[in-house]
């Protein structure tokens, strides 16, 4: 099952997915998001991030490390969106299946 990110606006369009084998890379960052948080991340749950929640990620995603090379893509790919997001003040929208 896929975690999908989207834009947090009315009819916003998909802006990326996260594949299993990448969510189950990024389970220990996204456990002590939980633990900091109390909001789940994962492709069972939905969450709504805002600047503050996305800074945080940002920080445990960087502990993260991440094989094969095709997953790199996908957490570079994350990592730039989440940059993004913080610099506009944006929120994104993670939907599980």
């Amino acid at each position: 099952m896929t975690l999908h990110i989207y834009a947090d606006s009315a009819g916003a369009s998909l802006l990326m997915g996260l594949e299993p084998d990448l969510l189950e890379q990024l389970a220990p960052a996204f456990q002590k998001f939980r633990a900091a948080t109390g909001v789940r991340l994962s492709e069972y749950d939905d969450a709504s991030l805002g600047p503050n929640h996305l800074v945080l990620l940002q920080r445990l995603l960087r502990d993260v490390t991440v094989e094969p090379v095709s997953a790199q893509a996908a957490y570079s790919a994350l990592t730039a969106l989440i940059e993004r997001a913080v610099s506009a003040g944006d929120t994104l929208r993670f939907l599980g299946e």
